[in-house]
């Protein structure tokens, strides 16, 4: 079953065969993977990796909507409603309180509000160009090796800098270290920074002559130096994408707001002023 849902994951989502692989080796459970099957073989998939929505109220059981999938040549028959509809079935039995979601194109964001979806989640984008110096001296960045000690200063420091602003959504130090290697195969990664009272890290993922700064947790007093740092880093590029929370204090008053993610309530919902939910759906 897993080279077939392999398959579907390739032939989906076009990616180079490294991202499937990493996936099914750091990501994957069987419980947690819906699949249809036509004829005893699979054609649709949908993955429901376990999240919690840290509130200032309290903790809030979730589950991201992931790897939602089906072979083209299956398309247009309802697999993906069937397998949403078993998913929120799932979702309710054990005690989910949300289920969350990033459409990866206009036409879905269409498709998950027929399925009770909403707008819940924003962030804002803030670029740099890399050819334009701005005067500060790069910090010095280390570059994670991800240990399961490297991957518990993110869960840590993650837990610090979003845990003192309305709701952010929290991964466990699995999903962390998957999100982090996703990143490292798209030519970037984890980076730390500790000078003095200056600490955080970024993790980055680059595209072609774009770098983007998937998630940044870093001191008011060190951001304003880390477009140098990846100006120094990756020389040879155009543009660098910093996605924040859209209440972050870094850059305060500039970039661009968008929608980031898509939730659903099964139980009464809270209110996700200035929800962040980052990384994983960037």
């Amino acid at each position: 079953m897993i080279e077939e849902l392999k398959h579907i994951w390739n032939v989906c989502f076009d990616d180079d065969e490294a991202y499937g692989n990493l996936y099914f080796s750091h990501a994957y459970s069987p419980e947690n993977t819906l699949v249809h099957t036509v004829g005893g073989r699979a054609v649709a998939m949908l993955s429901l990796l376990p999240a919690t929505l840290v509130t200032p109220a309290g903790e809030r059981k979730a589950r991201y909507v992931y790897a939602v999938a089906t072979l083209p040549a299956f398309r247009g028959q309802g697999f993906s409603r069937q397998l949403a509809a078993q998913a929120d079935a799932q979702m309710r039995a054990e005690g989910c309180e949300l289920a969350i979601v990033v459409p990866a194109s206009d036409a879905l964001v269409g498709f998950y509000s027929r399925q009770g979806f909403a707008p819940a989640f924003f962030q804002r984008a803030v670029s740099f160009r890399t050819n334009r110096p701005d005067g500060f001296v790069p910090p010095e960045g280390i570059s994670s090796d991800d240990t399961e000690s490297g991957i518990q200063k993110i869960v840590t420091w993650r837990e610090r800098f979003f845990s003192t602003g309305g709701c952010f959504v929290r991964w466990d130090a699995g999903l962390l270290s998957y999100a982090v290697r996703e990143c490292r195969i798209a030519g970037g990664g984890a980076f730390y920074f500790s000078e003095r009272d200056d600490e955080g890290y970024i993790i980055v993922e680059r595209e072609g002559d774009t770098v983007t700064v998937k998630e940044t947790a870093a001191s008011p007093t060190l951001a304003p130096r880390l477009p140098a740092f990846l100006r120094q880093r990756y020389a040879d590029s155009k543009t660098i994408t910093f996605y924040l929370p859209p209440h972050s204090p870094l850059w305060s008053g500039h970039g661009l707001v968008r929608p980031a993610a898509m939730c659903k309530w099964f139980t009464p919902p809270c209110a996700l002023t200035d929800g962040y939910f980052g990384l994983l759906g960037n």
